[in-house]
């Protein structure tokens, strides 16, 4: 890593005449993917990854248009799920259906930091398209568990369409792992967004607007519902962020 920080050193040196900076605020919404490995999974009543995100930013775009910034802001992850299974055993001595359901509503916080790399194309001087690279780490530091439960079901044949079980079990799971997702504010190498970013700006004097979509593949899931094992989740984000624009520095301005 070490020659990675020292060519951008190098790089901000050799601009810092022509420096331009804006600092930005904004709200991100995000949606993940819910899927998982092959299993007896009857069907999923409620299955959703929410994220909702307000950030700060401070960035600097060089001479040459490339784009360094830092991010920091809070994530609000809201998972919801009602998963079922069906499957044919024996309970007391009988043929039956056992029907298992995991339920689980949880919502967690998180604090963020991370560090965007980017180029901005200006078409005019008020009209841009930006890309960026973005390394988001977060420590989940609060967790609120608002259901999580696993409910079997035994039935014999007939009732299954009826919802007449023969006896039921309502009992409580736990279903997030708090060391496995480093709960409390450790730091957990797998805590992480690698999130690519296509967005635009206009510029209105020194405030500028700028809604953008971003993609994030490969990222795990903080709830294991018991029936299935989940596959690693994708992410879709659309931010929308407000910012301000610090006029440029030159060597006129700098006398």
């Amino acid at each position: 890593m070490k020659p990675i920080f020292a060519l951008l050193l190098i790089i901000f040196i050799s601009n810092i005449s022509f420096s331009q900076w804006n600092i930005q605020a904004g709200y991100d919404f995000g949606v993940f993917t819910t899927d998982y490995h092959e299993s007896h999974l009857l069907s999923k009543k409620e299955d959703s990854h929410h994220l909702h995100r307000i950030n700060g930013r401070l960035e600097y775009q060089f001479k040459n248009n490339f784009l360094i910034s830092l991010n920091t802001g809070v994530n609000i992850h809201e998972v919801r799920s009602e998963l079922q299974s069906l499957k044919n055993t024996n309970f007391s001595g009988n043929s039956v259906v056992r029907n298992r359901t995991s339920i689980n509503h949880s919502i967690l916080q998180t604090y963020r930091v991370g560090l965007s790399i980017g180029y901005n194309f200006s078409f005019n001087d008020i009209s841009s398209i930006f890309f960026t690279l973005n390394y988001d780490h977060f420590f989940i530091n609060k967790i609120t568990n608002k259901q999580s439960s696993f409910i079997t079901n035994y039935y014999s044949t007939s009732d299954v369409e009826n919802d007449n079980p023969l006896y039921t079990v309502n009992e409580y799971r736990a279903m997030i792992d708090l060391d496995e997702i480093g709960y409390r504010n450790k730091f957990k190498k797998e805590n992480s967004h690698i999130i690519f970013s296509l967005g635009y700006r206009h510029q209105i004097r020194n405030f500028f607007i700028s809604p953008s979509l971003g993609w994030s593949p490969i990222n795990n899931s903080f709830v294991d519902p018991i029936l299935v094992v989940p596959l690693p989740q994708t992410m879709f984000l659309f931010s929308l962020n407000l910012g301000y624009t610090f006029n440029k520095k030159n060597n006129k301005n700098e006398k």
